[in-house]
């Protein structure tokens, strides 16, 4: 039944993204590289804040009408993590962020601001290995997720921009560790982990996942084909699953999108 939601829920969401009248578009392909913040406290495992810096990078398709807004991003954060009983760095942190976001313009506020309301489906999966702490197990959280997403922007010149994003997870399919893990040895095989990744998956929403996503940037170009973005993004993640323990996730990665 739950399945079912979801399904629907899904084919909604699409099927609103063909019903709006055809501009012409303006399609941007690019990819960003940016320097990220991870931390992230485990429960699973014990009480810690793990945190460190590296760099981070993904790809995007954007599809840009009069009236509407639509984007592709695949996104992927790699990080050796510390804390304070580890100084050297023994865990390790992946994320990687695939999702799909359309928003329509509701209204000018002004000459200059458009505010576009949407929605964002994708897909988010947190993996950590913890060496000092435990070498045989991973921890992780996967997440489905259907949500809202909102942009705001301002046309400070015929060739720059500034904008803010806000998208959050209303309702998602979730799979998390066990509040206990029984088993000291995982099966190391590729499919065997992949399964895992994807154990006990259950619906829930903003109650139990509750995720912010913010984006801030400024867009300028100096070609006629040519964009570049600067920008900052923050993430913060708190999960509480009945059948496992709460994990929180902090990101603030500040990069550049190169625009084609």
């Amino acid at each position: 039944m739950k399945k079912r939601i979801v399904f629907i829920i899904i084919l909604v969401f699409l099927k609103s993204g063909i019903a709006f009248p055809q501009e012409e578009n303006n399609n941007i392909f690019g990819f960003t590289i940016g320097f990220t913040e991870y931390q992230v406290k485990e429960k699973v495992l014990n009480n810690i804040r793990h945190r460190g810096m590296f760099f981070s990078g993904g790809l995007f398709y954007e599809k840009i009408k009069e009236f509407s807004y639509q984007k592709f991003e695949l996104y992927m954060i790699y990080n050796k993590l510390k804390s304070r009983y580890d100084p050297d760095k023994a865990t390790t942190a992946v994320n990687l962020s695939l999702n799909y976001m359309y928003a329509k313009k509701v209204k000018d506020i002004k000459d200059d601001f458009c505010f576009f309301l949407g929605g964002v489906i994708g897909l988010d999966s947190y993996v950590s290995f913890y060496d000092n702490w435990d070498d045989s197990h991973g921890y992780w959280l996967t997440s489905y997720y259907l949500g809202l997403d909102a942009i705001l922007t301002y046309q400070t010149s015929d060739k720059s921009s500034l904008f803010i994003e806000f998208n959050t997870p209303v309702v998602a399919l979730i799979s998390r560790p066990p509040e206990r893990i029984l088993y000291k040895m995982d099966n190391p095989g590729f499919s065997s982990a992949i399964k895992k990744l994807h154990e006990n998956l259950r619906l829930t929403s903003m109650h139990q996942h509750f995720v912010l996503n913010i984006n801030l940037g400024y867009t300028f170009q100096y070609f006629n084909k040519f964009k570049q973005s600067i920008f900052w993004r923050f993430m913060y993640l708190d999960n509480n699953m009945t059948y496992s323990k709460k994990i929180n996730i902090l990101i603030h990665t500040l990069g550049t999108s190169f625009r084609f």
